[in-house]
């Protein structure tokens, strides 16, 4: 079983360079900050993140695992040094960090990471939305749905 599941910052808020080029950095590494609830199978990786930033990248490795692009794959927060790797092995991937492992069907992965991906979303977009429109991030957004298997 996997839990996904999150609370804004009462004073997140989108990017805010002027910068289209450097939304996409700022979103995963400062943007809509607070605090990200990530359990597999009672295993608690947990923490402070760039809500918007980890749902995309979580989903993102979700969708190449479950294609069989890759077999592993970090999460990486520079903001904090933390990392979750995750290992396919099969049909099953292991989620690790320096404390814990824990091992949940790709499917399942895949399946948590697109609702949560579509709930951050739809949180953070009003926040923002002339940003999370642009070019830039939209494509980026896209990006791991987009391409063929």
């Amino acid at each position: 079983m996997i839990e996904l599941d999150f609370t804004i910052a009462p004073d997140a808020k989108g990017p805010g360079s002027e910068d289209p080029k450097m939304w996409v950095t700022e979103i995963l590494l400062s943007s809509f900050e607070g605090f990200q609830v990530f359990i597999v199978n009672g295993v608690d990786f947990s923490s402070w993140l760039a809500i918007l930033g980890f749902a995309r990248s979580i989903r993102a490795i979700a969708n190449r695992m479950a294609r069989k692009v890759i077999i592993e794959e970090a999460y990486l927060d520079l903001t904090s040094e933390w990392i979750i790797n995750f290992r396919l092995d099969g049909d099953i991937v292991e989620v690790s960090d320096q404390r814990f492992s824990v091992s949940v069907p790709v499917e399942e992965l895949k399946e948590a990471a697109q609702r949560y991906a579509d709930r951050v979303y739809a949180v953070c977009y009003p926040m923002s939305p002339e940003i999370i429109d642009s070019k830039n991030v939209a494509m980026w957004w896209n990006d791991d749905v987009r391409r063929p298997c």
